[in-house]
């Protein structure tokens, strides 16, 4: 019976390894910005493991930097099933689907997992940035002036919501406003060559 038990502790370890390899090598070829073979690898390993999140998550950011997007919506779709084993939250899935949603002009479907994503993970300063950031190229200035604000809330270091925020404002006609917010983030992040644009 010992002997049983080792054998198999040394099988789950050697198996254990053997995914660590494969995942470290799509990581290798995900840096060398190679997808294609990445999305080769991670096929090949779901075959094998199909229920690990983080693969659907390599290969779903793979399919999405090769514009692959219906893929990469099923990727996403299996890591809300796998949200688990994936390494992300499930704001963060309802996030990057966002995201997807958003690079192929489905914006009411991005608007929606953005919301989904806020819902959530009310402290996603990311999830409120990236629905401004789709309301502002929607020209609901008002809406996206809330969000980047709840953003600046969570984040308040982020001098690039700050440069939003007096963006809206602008856009909203509120001038004066607008005018003494950028003096002071010119002054507070002169290096943000960004505020020095709007």
């Amino acid at each position: 019976m010992n002997r049983l038990i080792v054998l198999l502790a040394a099988l789950c370890m050697s198996v254990m390894s053997l995914v660590a390899q494969q995942t470290a090598q799509i990581r290798q070829l995900m840096d060398s910005a190679q997808y294609e073979e990445a999305v080769q690898l991670c096929t090949i390993e779901l075959q094998q493991h199909p229920k690990d999140g983080m693969l659907y998550r390599y290969r779903a950011v793979a399919n999405l930097m090769q514009e692959q997007y219906g893929m990469a919506l099923q990727d996403i779709d299996m890591l809300l099933k796998y949200a688990k084993t994936s390494g992300l939250s499930v704001s963060e899935i309802y996030q990057l689907r966002g995201a997807t949603y958003a690079q192929i002009g489905e914006n009411q479907k991005a608007l929606d997992d953005y919301t989904t994503a806020i819902k959530k993970d009310k402290k996603n300063a990311d999830a409120y940035a990236d629905r401004a950031e789709l309301y502002s190229q929607m020209e609901n200035y008002a809406a996206a002036l809330a969000d980047y604000k709840s953003a600046n809330k969570l984040a308040p270091t982020n001098d690039l919501y700050l440069v939003e925020i007096a963006r809206c404002t602008l856009q909203l006609g509120k001038y004066e406003e607008a005018r003494i917010m950028l003096n002071s983030l010119t002054l507070l992040y002169p290096y943000n060559a960004e505020a020095w644009r709007v």
